[in-house]
């Protein structure tokens, strides 16, 4: 897994670390964001960014490969759905 110093933000969901609900952590989640019955993206900018949750496959990550390097099943068999989110954050 290669790690990077600066993560993307392909939404702009999170402009800058002080208007994030929770300074130094980034939530990211299964699927797309539903806060809205209707996007505005890409057309307009979110309504609401300091709201809005991004999937972990908008920002690069291979789902099944974080599952596999954390000791987590991700194909758990036929007729089945896993949903998995993660939550990034500054040790600081």
């Amino acid at each position: 897994m290669k790690f990077i110093k600066s993560v993307p933000n392909p939404s702009g969901a999170y402009p800058a670390a002080k208007s994030m609900p929770f300074p130094g952590c980034l939530p990211l989640t299964a699927g797309s964001c539903t806060l809205c019955a209707r996007c505005t993206y890409p057309d307009r900018p979110c309504r609401y960014p300091t709201k809005r949750l991004s999937s972990m496959e908008a920002y690069g990550l291979f789902v099944s490969d974080i599952c596999t390097r954390s000791g987590l099943a991700y194909n758990y068999g036929p007729r089945t759905m896993t949903y998995t989110s993660c939550v990034l954050y500054n040790k600081e």
